[in-house]
């Protein structure tokens, strides 16, 4: 059943091959620093308060690791999974928390660009460190999830990684599908 934050479901990735490679580029990550919050968000400068920290790298964008073996295997993998679907427009990123890393409170875009999110947590901590939305102001929902799209361009959430292990995730974007419209593919194309 789709829920209205998130739906788990399975694909057969190698998870294994994803950790090796991601763990090869991770020398190749960019520290993301930044403030605020919806359309102000902004790269945080000195005094700013941060209200996300991250290592982060475009599989799609970054020359330095383009045309690297670990960023072809990767982007290969989930291809498979874009192709599943139906998405013929998306972007990978590589992200990864260490014991400081950080998402406040925050909506991945403002709503009106309403894309579709795939979350593949690569590291086996995916149980102890979820994705969380906010309900309401006294209500949250954890979300934990190995793979599942996720409904971040429309609700509030945040991830706080502060004093635990590292954890490695790929994001897929789709551009051309919705939160509802990839829930429903991954429900019709891969659960049968």
């Amino acid at each position: 059943m789709v829920g209205k934050y998130s739906h788990q479901f399975d694909f057969d990735f190698d998870y294994d091959q994803l950790l090796k490679d991601a763990e090869k580029l991770s020398s190749k990550q960019i520290l993301h620093q930044r403030t605020g919050s919806g359309n102000d968000y902004r790269k945080a400068e000195e005094g700013d308060e941060v209200t996300l920290q991250t290592h982060k790298l475009s599989l799609y964008k970054t020359p330095t690791v383009k045309d690297l073996p670990e960023t072809k295997r990767i982007v290969a993998q989930c291809k498979r999974l874009f192709d599943a679907i139906g998405s013929k427009d998306n972007d990978i990123l590589l992200l990864e928390y260490d014991e400081n890393c950080f998402l406040g409170w925050h909506i991945d875009n403002p709503p009106e660009a309403d894309l579709g999110r795939i979350n593949v947590v690569v590291t086996d901590n995916w149980k102890e460190s979820p994705i969380i939305f906010r309900e309401c102001e006294e209500v949250v929902v954890k979300c934990p999830a190995k793979l599942a799209v996720v409904n971040s361009y429309r609700y509030e959430h945040m991830y706080d990684n502060r004093g635990r292990g590292k954890r490695i995730l790929l994001c897929m974007t789709t551009h051309d599908l919705n939160y509802d419209e990839v829930a429903d593919a991954v429900s019709k194309r891969l659960q049968n």
